[in-house]
C-alpha cells in the first residue's frame, strides 16, 4: 500500500501527494473486524472474555497527551530558537544535505527513536 506514490498535476507542476482512500478503507475494515470479533468468539466458546471496550479511551487519551506534548515542545523549540541566536532551519537543512548518507541515517534513526520512546512514555503514563 504505497500512499505517497500518487502524483497530482496542477498547472504543470507534478508533486507527490497523500492518497487517503486506502487508509480510510483500512480503518473501516479494522472497525468492522473489531465489531465482528465478539460474535465469532462466542460461537466458539460461550465463556470467552473479551477485552474491555474502555481500552480505546485509554489509547485515545494517551494519543492526545502525546500530541499535546509534541505541540508544546514544538512551541518551546520555536520560541527559544530565535532567542538563542542559532542559525535558521533552512541553513540547518542545507548542512544536513551535505552530510554523508550514514550520518543522515543515524540522525533520522535517533530522532525516530526519541519520538517512539516519547510515545511509549505517554502510554506508560496512563498505567
Amino acid at each position: 500500500m504505497n500512499l505517497l506514490l500518487v502524483y497530482h498535476s496542477r498547472r504543470g507542476i507534478i508533486r507527490p501527494s497523500l492518497n487517503v482512500q486506502p487508509v480510510i478503507w483500512l480503518c473501516l475494515g479494522l472497525l468492522i473486524f473489531y465489531s465482528a470479533i465478539p460474535f465469532w468468539i462466542y460461537r466458539v466458546d460461550d465463556t470467552a472474555a473479551l477485552p474491555d471496550a474502555g481500552i480505546w479511551v485509554m489509547i485515545l487519551i494517551a494519543l492526545l497527551t502525546f500530541l499535546l506534548f509534541l505541540a508544546l515542545i514544538w512551541y518551546l523549540f520555536n520560541k527559544s530558537w530565535n532567542s538563542l541566536g542559532l542559525p535558521s532551519i533552512g541553513n540547518l537543512v542545507l548542512q544536513f544535505k551535505q552530510l554523508t548518507l550514514w550520518q543522515q541515517f543515524v540522525l533520522y534513526l535517533s530522532s525516530f527513536t526519541l519520538l517512539l520512546l516519547t510515545a511509549i512514555a505517554c502510554l506508560l503514563a496512563m498505567l
